[in-house]
């Protein structure tokens, strides 16, 4: 009974074995409690992790493009919870200000290049942990691949993640973030 309790959380382990290894902080049951069971995401990870071990940059590069356009849909439910919302924005600030970086795919490079054994280790690591069904595991190598790569995030207090200028509303901006998930549109300046 067991097996079936942790084939029903395979993402949600994985992303919370992914923030785990990047921010310390444990949200295993906060996501099992919200995160919506999605087979084919699980089907994409499992292409994405299968391309990234054997090499194919441009299939891995497509299929985590693909489990980053689904994966807000089933982290919907979890935009509630203001746990798994402060961490979403720092995963996200952690991410967008790595890329926004003029030279990010040459740091990226040279970091590979630095360390390519502790990254392909992690690889690796991943796979069979995902393959044995080790979904936590699998996402904290995962995290492990990115810290190495760009970088471990550093902690941004709550006040950085809100906008200077005019007072912002929580609630309001938490409706123009569900609006924006949903239709792709950007309300907040209306609410």
């Amino acid at each position: 009974m067991e097996f079936f309790r942790h084939a029903r959380y395979e993402v949600a382990d994985f992303y919370a074995g992914l923030i785990f290894s990047t921010l310390d902080i444990e949200v295993r049951q906060d996501l099992q409690d919200c995160m919506v069971t999605d087979h084919e995401l699980v089907q994409v990870w499992d292409k994405a992790i299968r391309d990234i071990s054997h090499g194919r940059e441009e299939r891995w590069e497509r299929h985590f493009q693909m489990a980053l356009d689904v994966s807000p849909h089933d982290l919907e439910a979890c935009s509630s919870n203001g746990k798994l919302r402060t961490v979403g924005r720092q995963i996200d600030t952690w991410w967008d200000s790595f890329w926004s970086q003029e030279d990010a795919s040459e740091i990226l490079e040279f970091n590979y290049r630095e360390h390519p054994f502790k990254v392909g280790h992690q690889v690796g690591a991943m796979r069979i942990d995902w393959e044995l069904g080790y979904y936590y595991d699998a996402g904290k190598r995962f995290g492990n691949v990115w810290n190495l790569l760009i970088g471990k995030p550093e902690w941004q207090q709550p006040e950085e993640f809100l906008p200077s200028g005019p007072q912002r509303y929580p609630l309001a901006d938490f409706y123009a973030g569900s609006l924006e998930n949903l239709f792709n549109v950007n309300y907040a300046e209306e609410l």
